[in-house]
This record gives structure tokens, sequence and C-alpha cells, in this order.
């Protein structure tokens, strides 16, 4: 169940990286691209996949039943908050900005500032769970 969890967890953290640095480098775009909110930030491309092969590494132990897989799901929960937590920062800063009425913020809107970083975000709550459940602990 663990293992099925990170697996996918890691592989749509690393494919919508790959689809943020595609879209960046213009490669890849339309509906796709505009549903999943890619901005083409190549940066955050690479974040999400290093995110993705976190998540990644600990599939084989965690196959096997073995507690050491758990610490990469651990690792990626830490991960996918701050990313979370950056990108909410970002958010809130450009919502100020707004407010404030300064110029560069005269458009912004909160969709704007919405990306897979943020987003991908509500899908790491299991693993928060699955990191604080008791059995894993002892």
């Amino acid at each position: 169940m663990v293992a099925t969890y990170s697996t996918l967890i890691g592989l749509l953290y690393a494919f919508l990286g790959f689809m943020e640095i595609l879209t960046g480098l213009g490669l890849s775009g339309g509906i796709l691209s505009k549903i999943l909110f890619m901005k083409g930030d190549m940066i955050a491309g690479a974040v999400l996949i290093t995110t993705g092969v976190v998540y990644l590494a600990g599939v084989g132990s965690l196959s096997r039943g073995e507690r050491e897989g758990l610490s990469f799901v651990v690792v990626g929960v830490l991960l996918s908050t701050v990313i979370f937590a950056l990108y909410l920062s970002i958010m809130g800063a450009n919502a100020l900005g707004y407010i404030l009425g300064f110029e560069d913020w005269v458009d912004w809107t909160w969709i704007d500032d919405v990306n897979p970083g943020l987003w991908l975000w509500f899908l790491t709550i299991p693993g928060i769970y699955i990191s604080l459940k008791r059995e894993w602990r002892e």
C-alpha cells in the first residue's frame, strides 16, 4: 500500500516536472499545459523531478516491507511541503502587491500563481498520515 502510494506520487511529480521543463522549452504546451497550470519554469520542473525521484527511491524497500523505505516518503513529504510553503508565500506577496496597488500587480489574479507544485501538495496528505502511523515508528 505504501509502496503503491510512493510510486504513484513519485511518478506524478516526475511527469509534471518533465512537462514543466518541456513547456519551458516550447516543446509541449497546448491545452494540457493550461489545464495543469504549467508556467514553463525550468527550475520548478527540476524541483518537481527531484521530489518525484525521492518518492521513487524508497519504492523497492517499501515493497519488501522494510521500514527504511519510509524515510524516502517522509523526505518527499517534507520537500513537497517546503515547495508548497514557498509557492504560497509567493502568492501572498503578490496578493499584498495587488492590495497595495503596486503598478506591476494591477492585473494580478490568484490563478496567475497556481502551479503544479502548489496543488500537488494536497496529494501528499496521505503521506503525512503514513509517516505518522504508530506501527511504522515502533
